[in-house]
Parts: structure tokens; C-alpha cells; sequence
């Protein structure tokens, strides 16, 4: 892939813009053939200076939600991507009550249940494909 320039804005945070390309990608958009109401796309970034980002993006065509973007910062090591990845909480969006009831709709906890069964599924589709990538850099 060709290098290019990058702007991750951090819902709710701070943004970092560097110069690079993406390494490695997984959607959970469609699943079994089926499109989905939410999901997370999952970026891995290596920079022309060789640091590595990685970036979530929770996806959702759900009414009264928002797209939500969070990265990490991995230093030159991608090994530290999984731990990196698992303090990202997947469920946030989706089980975060409403003011006027104080409760979580039964729907959402079963959504949220999909939600983060698929997230583990793409965390493990990304470490295979940086793994992979990974060892082939170190072989050469």
C-alpha cells in the first residue's frame, strides 16, 4: 500500500496526524453474509519513521448512536498489539443507560453481547495478519 497522510481524531480526545500506510485492516460490516447495525473496523498504521498505530472505529447505522474512533499509540514493537487492543472496551457505546430511565434495554444487552463477540473475532483476524506480516519482516 502506498504512503499517505493520516488524521486520527480521537472521539472525545486528542488526534495525531503522521505520514505512513496501513498495514493491516479488518471490518466486521458484514459477517456470514449478513450487513450489520454495528460494528468495528480495526487499522493497524506503520509510519516512514516505523512507529505503529492502531485504530478502532465502532460503526453503527443505529438511530440516535455516533461513529466512535479510538487509537494507540504502539511504539516500533507490534507485539504489544493484543493488550494494546483489549484495553479498548467495545461495549461502551451500547450499554451506557439512558438519563431518563437510568437502565439498559434488554435489545441492547443482546446487541452488545453480538457487538463484542464479533470485536474479539476481528482482534484475532488482525493479529494474524500483523503476526504474519510480522514474521515476514523479521525473516528478511
Amino acid at each position: 500500500m502506498s504512503v499517505a497522510q493520516f488524521h486520527l481524531d480521537m472521539t472525545g480526545g486528542e488526534s495525531v496526524r503522521f505520514t505512513g500506510r496501513i498495514v493491516a485492516s479488518v471490518t466486521g460490516w458484514k459477517q456470514n453474509g449478513s450487513d450489520r447495525l454495528r460494528w468495528h473496523d480495526l487499522y493497524v498504521y506503520q509510519t516512514t519513521g516505523g512507529d505503529i498505530y492502531v485504530s478502532v472505529i465502532y460503526r453503527t447505522l443505529a438511530k440516535r448512536e455516533r461513529d466512535f474512533l479510538w487509537y494507540a499509540a504502539l511504539g516500533k514493537d507490534p507485539t504489544a498489539m493484543s493488550t494494546i487492543l483489549m484495553q479498548y472496551d467495545p461495549l461502551k457505546r451500547l450499554l451506557h443507560p439512558p438519563r431518563r430511565t437510568g437502565r439498559v434495554d434488554p435489545r441492547r444487552l443482546q446487541a452488545a453481547a453480538d457487538v463484542g463477540a464479533r470485536y474479539l473475532q476481528r482482534v484475532g483476524e488482525l493479529i494474524k495478519v500483523v503476526s504474519k506480516l510480522h514474521s515476514e519482516a523479521t525473516r528478511s
